[in-house]
């Protein structure tokens, strides 16, 4: 479980609560925000809110709480479309969508993963 706290500032006055999180955020999906909100896991001065178009009407302090859940059992279907590979490098032509390597906020499979897989990967 992970808290995070955003302030509010004079910009941010009107916006739409999801979109404000996502401009703060943009490696979590608006989707993801809109099911954050709605399980009440999104507050400003400590009152829930549940609405993904409530509109921020002043400046205070957005409080988000993130469960991270690791995926340890990464399922690899994906074909890389490799343009070019030698002993020392590899050139793909990555899909749209797909991560290059995880982070701490993301962990979905991503193009290391598939490498690492398929043992194209000897260092990082």
């Amino acid at each position: 479980m992970k808290f995070i706290k955003i302030n509010i500032t004079e910009n941010d006055l009107g916006k739409r609560i999801d979109k404000f999180l996502f401009e703060h955020h943009p490696i979590i999906s608006r989707s993801k925000f809109k099911r954050l909100i709605i399980n009440n896991k999104v507050s400003i001065d400590s009152k829930c809110i549940n609405e993904p178009s409530y509109k921020i009407s002043a400046i205070n302090t957005v409080h988000l709480e993130l469960d991270y859940k690791k995926n340890k059992n990464k399922k690899i279907e994906i074909d890389l479309d490799i343009i070019y590979e030698d002993s020392d490098i590899i050139i793909i032509d990555k899909l749209p969508g797909i991560l290059t390597h995880c982070s701490s906020n993301n962990n979905s499979l991503s193009i290391v993963d598939i490498l690492k897989k398929k043992n194209k990967i000897l260092y990082q």
